[in-house]
């Protein structure tokens, strides 16, 4: 029965390469929401020149 428990080589990597495009996601919005927030703190910086 054993070898009916052990998971094949194939389906191994599945689960890995999965993991690996989740860290790529949150990277990318970890990115994206930088981006935001740098672009949003440049505007305001740019409002406070205005009023000044």
């Amino acid at each position: 029965v054993p070898q009916t428990v052990s998971v094949p080589p194939e389906e191994e990597i599945i689960p890995e390469k999965k993991g690996n495009l989740l860290l790529y996601i949150l990277f990318a919005i970890a990115a994206a929401a930088g981006l935001l927030l740098f672009i949003i703190a440049q505007k305001k910086r740019k409002k406070q020149r205005l009023f000044n």
